[in-house]
């Protein structure tokens, strides 16, 4: 009998103990400083990144990803500037959309603060300013996590620059000394980077050569910009995915050339590439290990002309080389807001071949198609290899959730990746604005970079 209630007694212990696991949140709970620094936070604000509560994301092999949603409002500091708080929403709403975009929107407001910056009494600007610019960075980086890597790489330089200046500068001396240098870093590293990187790819386009493209890339249409206007004739095959279908930008663009192009789908992607040429494809980071983070799709592209012995060249400014080696997409990536994968946008009519396959006459070559109409350009260096779901393209969508029950809601997880990662071994070279380098050698410019800029 003692027992027997021994017995009993572990179960009902082991039955209480299982309710008091919690799922471990973050704490949203914090108390604002009183000065400047504290009221920026370095803890993620729950309206920016949301997971745990999100049923559609609740997949344990990759609950360690942040979910970044466009609804809610971004928490704004009791002394926070108002150019951060205006900044933040762009990044949260994806007015402000690519890593080079991102990248010359943070300096530009690294700017503006500058300029108002005022010294606190009793310390330095080579060892205020840095602390300040950090906080900034880190709180605009926790709006849409991961950070892209050129927002470390450009806080790094600046801090290494501030550190570095002289120290018998009057304040405005001081502040003019850095907004010389924001300026020369947007100029070098940014504008100058992608001119060369597009003078370098278009120098591999030949006479006759058929270019294929996944999605929308900005370096990517400088370069066939630049290659057109050296009076090369050539073909151009726009390869496209669900759901934001930003390769149809890519088309507006081409078309725009006066290019010839032909418009996929990715699951007509082995149907279009038996004659291309050459792959040229962006990214939003290249890591130490050479491998490339890009939008979800570009490795499936990168592997299928790895099997048709076709060359592929990856656009990337060096700004984006990281220093973070992975293997795979679940350790480090992001998750869109799910609902957009309930959001179909149907094919304009006269749909070809292999998944929406169709070709479009270039200029003298056909009529031109009218589904599509040329967009302006985002914030700086205009949209990116990684731009966000919100496109400001006007065609008709089915809200396919709506003709789903709401049982059937409830019971199904719904994942979206935005990146995936393509292993060297499918990427022939990096084009950058260092040079044409293999993948392996990306480490060897980490270092080179860094040594420079000590």
């Amino acid at each position: 009998m003692s027992e027997n209630k021994g017995k009993k007694g572990k179960k009902k212990e082991r039955k209480g103990g299982g309710g008091g696991i919690a799922s471990g949140g973050q704490g949203a709970s914090g108390k604002a400083g009183k000065g400047r620094k504290d009221a920026i936070s370095s803890d993620p604000t729950p309206s920016s990144t949301t997971g745990k509560d999100d049923k559609r994301c609740d997949i344990q092999w990759t609950s360690h990803l942040p979910v970044v949603k466009k609804d809610g409002s971004v928490e704004r500091g009791a002394e926070l500037h108002p150019a951060i708080h205006r900044l933040a929403v762009q990044f949260r709403e994806g007015d402000i959309s690519g890593t080079s975009a991102r990248c010359a929107a943070l300096l530009d407001l690294f700017r503006v603060l500058v300029e108002d910056y005022q010294l606190p009494v009793g310390t330095t600007l080579p060892r205020d300013l840095p602390k300040y610019l950090r906080q900034v960075s880190n709180h605009l980086s926790q709006v849409r996590q991961p950070p892209p890597a050129s927002f470390g790489n450009a806080s790094a330089w600046l801090t290494r620059q501030i550190a570095a200046m002289p120290t018998n500068l009057t304040l405005e001396e001081a502040k003019e000394h850095v907004l010389q240098k924001i300026d020369t870093f947007l100029r070098e590293r940014i504008v100058s980077s992608q001119e060369l990187i597009a003078e370098s790819a278009a120098s591999r386009i030949g006479d006759g050569a058929i270019i294929l493209t996944f999605s929308y890339s900005h370096v990517v249409m400088t370069a066939l910009e630049v290659a057109k206007a050296q009076g090369k004739d050539f073909e151009v095959v726009i390869v496209d995915s669900h759901p934001d279908y930003q390769g149809r930008r890519a088309l507006a663009k081409a078309q725009a050339l006066g290019v010839s192009c032909t418009y996929a789908l990715l699951s007509g992607l082995s149907y279009v590439m038996k004659n291309v040429s050459m792959v040229l494809l962006g990214a939003s980071s290249v890591m130490a290990n050479g491998f490339t983070m890009a939008r979800a799709g570009t490795a499936l592209v990168a592997m299928v002309a790895k099997s048709h012995s076709i060359p592929v060249l990856v656009c990337c400014e060096s700004i984006k080389f990281s220093e973070r080696a992975s293997l795979d997409s679940l350790s480090h990536n992001e998750l869109a807001n799910p609902e957009n994968l309930l959001i179909s946008v149907p094919a304009t009519s006269g749909s070809g071949p292999a998944g929406g396959a169709k070709r479009h006459g270039g200029k003298g070559k056909g009529k031109q198609a009218t589904a599509v109409e040329e967009e302006e350009e985002d914030y700086g260096m205009g949209g990116d290899e990684d731009e966000g779901i919100n496109s400001d393209l006007e065609f008709k969508q089915t809200i396919l959730s709506e003709q789903v029950s709401e049982q059937a809601q409830r019971e199904m997880n719904v994942l979206f990746v935005k990146y995936d990662v393509t292993p060297a071994s499918y990427t022939d070279a990096i084009v950058s604005d260092v040079g044409m380098i293999p993948p392996s050698s990306v480490a060897f410019v980490l270092r080179e970079l860094q040594g420079d800029q000590v």
